[in-house]
């Protein structure tokens, strides 16, 4: 994992896969702040990751192409089958998305766990669920949440 300061400009991370041929760039998980990460479809296959970092919690932004690895081991998911399209609606006009992500999030920090956020890549869907969050937990616009996100 990478700290959010180091990796997370744009939503893009500049680490290459060298020779995989692959020709995306990987994530891995970046903490946004303590208990919360964000990240792609590696981090969200990681025990060692879920385990040294207490994730408890994990909401799966991409339920139809990575599944919830970690049911069986007690961790609790919040799972959205949303593909990576620019049609796909990911936060509703009456916020029910957002306020699912914000109780789920909370839940999980009141208790001391920690909580992963991933899409496939951990560039759209993620950030933007990760978006909303910070939005509503800090009463930001959209322009304080991408600066915080790009710092």
């Amino acid at each position: 994992f990478r700290s959010r300061e180091s990796a997370f400009a744009g939503h893009r991370c500049p680490l290459e896969m060298s020779g995989t041929g692959l020709g995306y760039e990987i994530l891995g998980a970046v903490k946004v702040k303590d208990g919360l990460f964000v990240g792609d479809a590696l981090a969200a296959q990681d025990l060692e990751f879920v385990v040294s970092n207490k994730v408890t919690r994990v909401i799966n932004c991409a339920g139809r192409q990575v599944p919830n690895h970690w049911e069986s081991i007690g961790v609790v998911y919040l799972t959205y089958y949303w593909v990576d399209a620019d049609s796909q609606v990911v936060l509703d006009q009456r916020d029910v998305v957002a306020s699912e992500v914000f109780r789920f999030i909370e839940e999980a920090l009141q208790s001391a766990e920690s909580v992963l956020i991933h899409s496939v890549r951990g560039q759209s869907r993620s950030c933007c669920v990760l978006s909303a969050y910070m939005m509503k937990k800090y009463c930001w616009g959209l322009r304080k949440t991408m600066e915080f996100l790009s710092f």
